[in-house]
């Protein structure tokens, strides 16, 4: 993990915490927000690697019964193994399988952020970007608010709205290319969030860029 994208997850992830009121981010809070967000995140890695478990145990009992069941099994004492079909309940099965890979795989990461979050660059950047996130964030939404039309910005998911103020934070408040901090961003919709809200959040991201709604000059 890039130092830099382990800096916007964390910064993505003590956004949750901070408080309403106004913002002066020592590195002492910093570190109890972190603290507190790695907390959150184990939390949600233990039910992942629970949900992991499931999907494989489904996936076994379906081979073994159709082990159980096949035709060339119907003499057998001991049961077997044969080919399976190639069929799209099996292949829902093998995906499941890929889906538990995955859970796993994003349980394997809370120690590698937690190294990062310790890395001064890494923290240093993360603490910009969560103030500038709370000093502006009522600024990006009236942002998204103005290009979302179909759309009532208090019903969007709060981590979809989270993400798209950090992101817009970031192209408006930052010399980064604003492609860069998009594609950091939609990373970190694919981990917390779903296929549809990686789709609004990129529609409206275009959006506003579209309609050169940004300001800062590294914008442009």
């Amino acid at each position: 993990m890039e130092k830099r994208s382990a800096a916007r997850e964390i910064a993505f992830l003590a956004c949750f915490q901070l408080p309403n009121k106004e913002l002066k981010l020592a590195e002492t809070d910093f570190d109890a927000l972190c603290l507190s967000s790695l907390r959150t995140l184990r939390g949600n890695c233990e039910d992942n690697i629970k949900s992991a478990e499931s999907f494989l145990l489904q996936v076994e009992r379906k081979i073994l019964e159709y082990q159980l069941n096949h035709k060339d099994n119907e003499s057998e004492v001991e049961p077997k193994p044969v080919s399976l079909p190639n069929t799209e309940e099996f292949l829902e099965e093998i995906n499941k399988c890929y889906e538990a890979l995955n859970l796993l795989d994003e349980s394997l990461q809370i120690p590698e952020l937690f190294w990062h979050y310790k890395d001064e660059k890494t923290k240093s950047f993360s603490i910009e970007l969560i103030s500038k996130y709370h000093d502006h964030k009522e600024e990006a939404e009236a942002m998204i608010a103005k290009v979302s039309k179909k759309w009532d910005i208090s019903r969007i998911r709060k981590v979809d709205k989270v993400i798209l103020t950090m992101t817009i934070v970031e192209m408006n408040y930052f010399p980064i290319d604003n492609e860069v901090s998009m594609s950091e961003f939609l990373k970190i919709a694919a981990k917390y969030s779903n296929e549809e809200s990686i789709k609004f959040i990129n529609g409206i991201l275009a959006s506003i860029i579209e309609e050169k709604l940004l300001t800062s000059s590294t914008s442009e």
